[in-house]
């Protein structure tokens, strides 16, 4: 063999043979689950694969089963929410109070509150200015009060009263009304400045000459009454009334 070259042959037996010892095994039977000691030699049946080795003490195993829990999923759907606000509108009912009638709550309507008075002008015949202002023929111009619905147009009021009596005796006062023949109408009035023009239109119809200063006496003094008036004017279809009187 040369020097520096392969092991000597001695050299390898000797290795082949601590190899041998190395397997030799004492026969002892496989029973698994058996616990082993530390360097004790373990035989395996001739109709089970494998060798024998020396194995440190067996550990058993007792798997843990690994349980898979589905845990469910739960999805709560959040309602959404509206961006447009809802608004309740109440409208508060009005208390409305019972109303009682009663006789003290309606107007009275006696004749003092829903009447106005006015007075018209009739004659005395021969009373010679006893019961009230003297005029021709010894007669008295005596005033009588008259009951109208209210009115601003109290002149024209007046005058409608007094040629509205169509009896030469009104009632039973005995007092005499020279204008009772007569069909006469007011065309147009006005008080201006304390002056009252009164316009008539129609006929004038007389019994008498005694007559014309009683026509004359009624007709101012129906405007006469009233505290606006100073002084009157009277026209029948136009002519003064003086004018009128003289040709009868």
């Amino acid at each position: 063999m040369k020097k520096h070259g392969f092991a000597s042959p001695v050299l390898i037996t000797f290795i082949i043979l601590l190899m041998v010892s190395a397997c030799v095994i004492s026969p002892k039977q496989f029973i698994p689950g058996n616990k082993v000691e530390k360097g004790t030699s373990l035989a395996i049946p001739s109709d089970t694969a494998g060798v024998m080795v020396d194995t440190p003490a067996q550990v058993e195993f007792s798997p843990t089963p690994i349980i898979w829990t589905a845990t469910p999923i739960i999805i709560t759907a959040t309602p959404q929410v509206s961006l447009t606000p809802e608004f309740t509108a109440t409208v508060p009912q009005p208390t409305v109070a019972p109303v009682s009638a009663t006789a003290t709550s309606l107007p009275s309507l006696t004749p003092a509150s829903n009447t106005q008075i006015i007075k018209i002008y009739l004659v005395g015949i021969g009373d010679n200015g006893t019961s009230g202002t003297k005029i021709g023929c010894d007669d008295s111009l005596i005033a009588v009060d008259v009951g109208i619905p209210p009115t601003a147009g109290v002149l024209r009021a007046a005058l409608s009263e007094l040629l509205a009596i169509d009896s030469d005796f009104y009632g039973d006062s005995g007092l005499y009304n020279a204008l009772y023949q007569s069909n006469l109408e007011i065309g147009d009035l006005s008080v201006i400045n304390g002056l009252a023009r009164i316009y008539l239109t129609g006929d004038l119809m007389l019994g008498g000459v005694c007559d014309h200063p009683r026509v004359e006496a009624q007709l101012n003094a129906i405007a006469l009454q009233f505290t606006t008036v100073s002084s009157v004017e009277i026209f029948i279809n136009g002519i003064p009334l003086k004018d009128v009187l003289s040709l009868k």
